[in-house]
């Protein structure tokens, strides 16, 4: 048992120290989503009704962020970032949209080639607005912002190629 814990401790040393991110090293992050809500389904037949498809319209969703990491000394990643999310419902006439500013904190271990483990801590400042249409046309409003924690304890990272790498 005693030579197992020695053989797991000196691997994970030695993981940390091929975890090689230079000083120095930047990069830029574009993240895009969107979902335009459309849901559809096939309801089966039964003894009575042909089977027959619906669509059925829901809140469509969209997010755009950048971000920007310097690593600040080997393994540990420095990182700003931006981002703005809009949600939609064009039946009920409901919209949320969300603000962020942050920064954050990645540590880098190698796993295998290419291939990295990189626990997070991120924190920023967000703003977010709803509003919705109501029957009478009036526009009901509401907006919250505050302060923002995110802890990233599983994240990964693969880097297929030296200038290009997809996060998990």
């Amino acid at each position: 048992m005693k030579k197992i814990f020695v053989i797991l401790v000196t691997l994970f040393a030695i993981s940390f120290g091929m975890a090689a991110q230079q000083k120095g090293e930047q990069s830029i992050g574009v993240y895009l989503g969107y979902d335009a809500g459309l849901s559809r389904y096939k309801i089966p037949s039964s003894d009575y009704q042909p089977s027959k498809i619906e669509t059925v319209k829901n809140t469509m969703h969209f997010l755009a962020a950048l971000d920007y990491s310097y690593f600040v000394v080997v393994y540990l990643r420095l990182l700003a970032m931006l981002s703005y999310a809009f949600e939609g419902n064009r039946d009920a006439k409901e919209a949320t949209r969300s603000f962020s500013a942050g920064l954050g904190l990645a540590y880098y271990v190698r796993l295998a080639p290419n291939f990295y483990y990189t626990p997070g801590l991120n924190a920023g400042y967000g703003i977010v607005s709803r509003d919705a249409r109501l029957s009478t046309n009036a526009v009901k409003w509401l907006s919250l912002e505050g302060w923002l924690a995110e802890i990233q304890p599983v994240a990964l990272e693969f880097r297929p190629v030296k200038r290009f790498s997809m996060n998990v």
